[in-house]
């Protein structure tokens, strides 16, 4: 019997469904706090709601809200930013998970993107700071910087073991993402510091990923995986609770 997408790759199904679920929220709330009604395709979700549903925004951070460098990777900009980001998770998904095991894929995720959240908000920490706007700078949001990640990985392992196929899926999707980010930058801010970091993050794990994964070796993954996983609802229920107590200030 033929398998279906979630049983074959578990891990890539329910990161796309929390990205999803997100963005559903943030539409949401982009009417109920009376945003910035822009166009849907290019940014859509204006400053103020991806605020309150956890983007990396500087002045916060820094008051401790360190729960927003988890959140961001699950925010997306406008219907153009998530569908991106979407399209990218499930080919190179399926691509990783089974290389490297649902645990491990997880795991990779969460500190590639962690690794993407911490150079974003230090850009987005200098410029605000630079231009005067640091309680307003809304920071990043995107799962790019993950996602750039595991292109990291497939480049270096491909690299290493010579599997050319492996090689040219990820060149392709390198220049799929300058490309995306170049046709775009004169509309929206690209965090370039965080897709750099999450790409040079993925390249050191992938000089550990062997051609074929052992159940043993998946089986020591689990508890970083579970910790990751923590750290997931930590960010994104604080994200959660965070958009209702500004809703609820607000009405």
């Amino acid at each position: 019997m033929q398998r279906n997408f979630y049983d074959s790759f578990p891990i890539t199904s329910i990161l796309l469904l929390l990205i999803v679920g997100m963005y559903a929220l943030e539409m949401l709330a982009r009417f109920k706090l009376g945003g910035e009604q822009g166009p849907l395709l290019t940014f859509g979700i204006d400053g103020r709601t991806v605020i309150a549903l956890g983007s990396s925004a500087p002045g916060h951070v820094l008051h401790g809200e360190v729960w927003r460098l988890v959140s961001c990777m699950f925010l997306h900009g406008s219907a153009a930013h998530i569908f991106m980001n979407g399209m990218v998770l499930v080919f190179v998904g399926k691509m990783c998970e089974p290389q490297l095991s649902s645990p491990r894929f997880f795991t990779s995720f969460v500190l590639c993107g962690l690794v993407s959240s911490l150079l974003g908000f230090g850009l987005s920490y200098a410029e605000a700071e630079r231009v005067g706007i640091l309680l307003r700078s809304p920071g990043s949001v995107g799962a790019s910087g993950a996602l750039a990640g595991f292109v990291g990985v497939l480049l270096v392992h491909s690299i290493r073991y010579r599997n050319v196929v492996l090689r040219e899926f990820a060149i392709r999707w390198i220049v799929v993402i300058a490309v995306f980010s170049i046709l775009v930058s004169n509309r929206v801010s690209i965090d370039h510091a965080g897709h750099l970091g999450g790409f040079a993050t993925g390249c050191v794990l992938g000089i550990w990923v062997k051609p074929y994964t052992t159940s043993d070796e998946a089986a020591r993954w689990r508890v970083p995986a579970y910790i990751a996983g923590g750290v997931v609802a930590v960010g994104l229920g604080s994200a959660v609770w965070n958009y209702f107590h500004t809703l609820a200030s607000t009405s």
